[in-house]
C-alpha cells in the first residue's frame, strides 16, 4: 500500500449486538464486504491509516473473509466486547459509533462501512472543528419534536438547546475539536442509557442521540458544524459514494448484487494491484474474479 502524505486516521465500527438483540444472526451482505475493502483502502491510500472497532463476532466475520489486512491502523474489539452500560441496542442500533468516537483521540474521522471517500479530505477540513458529510432536513417523522420522544427517568433536555439546528449525518464525520466530542457523546449516553421505551418507529430515537444532538452540543457550545456536501446537491458530486440508500433495493436483486460486486473487485484490481496476492485470498473477492 503507497503511503499517502496525509495521517488524517478513519475508524470503521462494526457492531453485532444490535443484530443479535432484535433475534437476528449477524449477516454481511457480499456487496457490503467489497464495499468495507474499498472504503478501507482508499481511505488508506487517499487520507491516512484506518482502525476498526468491532466485537468478537464481528471480528469472526470479517477472519473468515482474510480481510483483517485491510485496517492497518488495528482491530479493537475490547471496547464494544466490555459494554455494560443500560443500552437498549436494538433501539440504538449506531451507539456503538459514540463509544468508538469517544474513545479516538482528535483529530479523527468516523467512517460507516458503506461510504467510500475517493480522494484527499485534507483541504476540505476546518482541522479544529467539526465536518460532516452533509446536514438533513428537520421533518417531524424522523427527527421527532422533542415532546415526541422517550426519554430514560429523571432526565430533562437542557433548556439551553437550540432544537432549530439541522442535524448533522454522520456516516462521515471529522473531529477535531475535543471538548466538543466529550460534551456531544456525554449527552449521547446521558440520553440512551436506561432508555427502554420503545419508539412507535425505529429510527427517531437513534437520529435524535446521534445526529440532532451532535449539532444541538456544538451550536451550545459556539461551534459550527459543517458540511462537506450541499443536502440539495449530494448527486452533484464525485468525491464519496454512500451506499445507504440502496442497501435494500440491492439485496432483493440479486442481478444488481452480482453486478456491484463485479464492478467493486474490478476497481479493487484496478487501484490496488499492488495488494493483488492478499486480495485474492479474500473468498469474497475470490468469488467475483473472472
Amino acid at each position: 500500500m503507497k503511503k499517502c502524505d496525509n495521517r488524517l486516521t478513519g475508524f470503521h465500527i462494526t457492531h453485532t449486538r444490535p443484530t443479535v438483540e432484535r433475534g437476528g444472526v449477524p449477516y454481511i451482505h457480499d456487496f457490503e464486504l467489497l464495499g468495507t475493502i474499498m472504503s478501507a483502502l482508499q481511505w488508506r491510500f487517499h487520507n491516512g491509516p484506518i482502525k476498526l472497532y468491532t466485537d468478537t463476532k464481528g471480528l469472526e466475520l470479517y477472519e473468515s473473509q482474510n480481510m483483517t489486512f485491510v485496517w492497518d491502523a488495528g482491530i479493537d474489539t475490547t471496547l464494544l466486547d466490555s459494554i455494560e452500560d443500560p443500552i437498549n441496542f436494538s433501539v440504538f442500533w449506531a451507539a456503538s459509533k459514540l463509544y468508538a468516537l469517544r474513545d479516538m483521540d482528535c483529530p479523527c474521522v468516523m467512517i460507516d462501512t458503506d461510504m467510500i471517500v475517493w480522494g484527499s479530505l485534507d483541504k476540505l477540513i476546518d482541522k479544529e472543528g467539526v465536518t460532516c458529510i452533509h446536514k438533513e432536513a428537520i421533518t417531524d417523522d424522523i427527527y421527532l419534536p422533542k415532546e415526541y420522544l422517550k426519554i430514560p427517568p429523571n432526565y430533562h433536555f437542557d433548556p439551553l438547546w437550540d432544537w432549530s439546528v439541522l442535524p448533522s449525518n454522520t456516516a462521515l464525520l471529522y473531529f477535531g475539536n475535543s471538548n466538543l466530542k466529550d460534551y456531544y457523546t456525554s449527552c449521547a449516553f446521558e440520553f440512551m442509557r436506561n432508555n427502554y421505551d420503545l419508539p412507535k418507529e425505529n429510527i427517531s430515537q437513534m437520529v435524535f442521540a446521534e445526529q440532532r444532538l451532535l449539532s444541538i452540543c456544538a451550536q451550545r457550545s459556539g461551534v459550527e458544524v459543517k458540511a462537506f456536501l450541499d443536502f440539495n446537491r449530494l448527486d452533484d458530486q464525485q468525491l464519496f459514494t454512500h451506499f445507504w440508500g440502496e442497501k435494500e433495493p440491492i439485496r432483493r436483486s440479486k442481478e444488481r448484487a452480482d453486478e456491484l460486486c463485479r464492478d467493486l473487485v474490478d476497481r479493487l484490481f484496478e487501484d490496488f494491484r499492488f495488494c493483488a496476492e492478499d486480495l485474492r485470498r479474500v473468498p469474497v473477492v475470490a468469488k467475483y474474479l473472472d
